[in-house]
């Protein structure tokens, strides 16, 4: 069974959306066409984390652009997003919060009321 082309159909419709040619993007990380043709189609997985960074700098994502890039990426790869995987094992806190949202199955309700909690000051 082929795994779902998350971050393909992603990478396509943003690359379109900001004028950029899959040429554009290989040049960017130092791969052929191909590969980037390979990406969207499904046959290539993401890049890695330096690659995307690159992606992200030639297609000038804004901060939430490249949030939503990593993810797309993470998803496809079934992995945590790149610019979480430090921050995320330097922190046994962190882990602890994240095993207590699974075990609790925190739904989206509950996790707006976080990251509202989290954002004030």
């Amino acid at each position: 069974m082929m795994q779902e082309n998350i971050f393909g159909v992603y990478l396509k419709k943003i690359r379109k959306a900001h004028g950029k040619t899959q040429e554009d993007l290989a040049n960017a990380i130092g791969k052929q066409k191909m590969y980037i043709s390979g990406m969207e189609s499904g046959k290539n997985n993401p890049p890695k984390s330096a690659d995307l960074e690159k992606m992200m700098d030639v297609l000038k994502l804004d901060y939430n652009g490249r949030l939503k890039f990593l993810d797309k990426a993470a998803a496809h790869k079934h992995t945590i997003p790149d610019d979480l995987v430090s921050f995320i094992l330097k922190s046994q806190q962190m882990r602890k919060i994240i095993r207590t949202a699974k075990k609790h199955g925190l739904n989206d309700d509950k996790y707006k009321k976080i990251i509202e909690f989290l954002q004030e000051e």
